[in-house]
């Protein structure tokens, strides 16, 4: 069986470029400063959570939403 050691570092760097929030109210906060298309998670490395852009369909789906 193949090693996953290369799939978790990969997830670290990915995890370490992205500002860390310890609630998800605080990266909401954050994420409603920056402007739109912003959205948090919950990374599953760090255990908290981190903002970033929208993917494009989930963008198509809000907009479609509010018309």
């Amino acid at each position: 069986m193949a090693s996953k050691r290369r799939l978790t570092r990969n997830k670290k760097r990915a995890c370490d470029s992205h500002k860390a929030f310890p609630t998800a109210h605080a990266a909401i906060g954050a994420a409603y400063r920056l402007g739109t298309g912003m959205t948090p998670w919950k990374c599953d490395i760090c255990h908290q959570f981190h903002i970033g852009h929208s993917p494009a369909h989930v963008r198509r789906a809000i907009e479609n939403a509010r018309a």
